[in-house]
């Protein structure tokens, strides 16, 4: 059901969606860290503190050599095996896997526009 709700929706942010289009906004003023997660590189940054000495970020099984400064993030159970990869994101679920050089991350949408235009929206 909610499925339904969200995919007809524009796909833009929040800003441009709702807020500039509020007739009635409050603020509440808050000191506290706020990212914007709309990005890999933001998923690095953000988890920083859990990166390994070469400034890997691996959630789930993987074995990474020679890799420095990457995101690897692995769901169910495989393993994901990196070489000599510097700089790279490679996220894998149980139905898709994504790789790609971190500094091309913000061209994940051409990836779900082409696979749309495809017809494979299950993977999205």
């Amino acid at each position: 059901m909610l499925r339904e709700a969200y995919e007809p929706l524009e796909k833009i942010s929040i800003d441009y969606a709702v807020m500039e289009k509020a007739e009635s906004i409050r603020v509440v003023e808050a000191d506290f860290e706020w990212s914007d997660v709309g990005s890999w590189a933001s998923v690095a940054r953000l988890r920083a503190d859990q990166a390994d000495p070469d400034g890997n970020l691996v959630v789930g099984d993987a074995e990474l050599i020679d890799t420095a400064d990457s995101v690897v993030i692995g769901e169910g159970g495989h393993l994901i095996g990196v070489i000599g990869l510097d700089d790279v994101i490679v996220v894998h679920t149980p139905d898709a896997t994504l790789v790609c050089s971190k500094d091309r991350a913000e061209e994940v949408k051409q990836l779900v526009d082409a696979l749309e235009r495809k017809g494979l929206d299950k993977y999205l």
